[in-house]
C-alpha cells in the first residue's frame, strides 16, 4: 500500500509510483485533510517506457459523489489532478496494489476449435482466441 499527499489546489501533479510493476491491480482511497464534498479529482497513469506525454486514463473522482476507482496495469506514474476541491489544503491518496495473472505463460488446446493463449503482457491479462476454419 502507498500512501501520497498533494495539494488540494488546481493542478497536474505527477507521482512516482513506489510499488513493483508487477503489482498491477490497483485500489484507490481518497480523502482530504477537512471533510471535502466539492470538487474532483482526475487520476491518469503513464506506463513503464511510454513517454511522458502518453497517458491513460484511469478515472474520475467526484467528491460530491464518491465512487470506488480501480485500475489494472502497470504504472510508471500517476497524474493526479484536483479541480475545483473546497475546504481542504491537501488530498491524501492511499493506493492498494497487487498482482493478478498468472507468474508465467503457457498455451494449451481447450478443444480442435478454441485456443487458450495466456500472455503475460500488462501483467497477465489473458486473451481467448477463436481459431475458425
Amino acid at each position: 500500500m502507498s500512501s501520497y499527499t498533494i495539494p488540494a489546489a488546481d493542478g497536474i501533479n505527477t507521482i512516482e509510483n513506489q510499488v513493483s510493476n508487477i503489482l498491477t491491480f490497483h485500489t484507490f482511497g481518497i480523502k482530504g485533510n477537512a471533510a471535502v464534498t466539492v470538487g474532483k479529482l482526475n487520476i491518469q497513469a503513464r506506463i513503464p517506457g511510454s513517454p511522458s506525454t502518453f497517458l491513460v486514463p484511469v478515472g474520475d473522482y467526484d467528491f460530491s459523489k464518491p465512487a470506488a476507482i480501480t485500475y489494472a496495469g502497470p504504472v510508471a506514474d500517476w497524474v493526479v489532478t484536483p479541480s475545483s476541491v473546497e475546504d481542504a489544503e491537501f488530498l491524501y491518496l492511499t493506493i492498494t496494489s497487487i498482482a493478478t495473472g498468472k507468474p508465467e505463460a503457457s498455451a494449451s488446446p481447450v478443444d480442435d476449435d478454441v485456443v487458450l493463449r495466456e500472455g503475460i503482457a500488462l501483467g497477465g491479462l489473458y486473451v481467448l482466441e477463436l481459431e475458425v476454419g
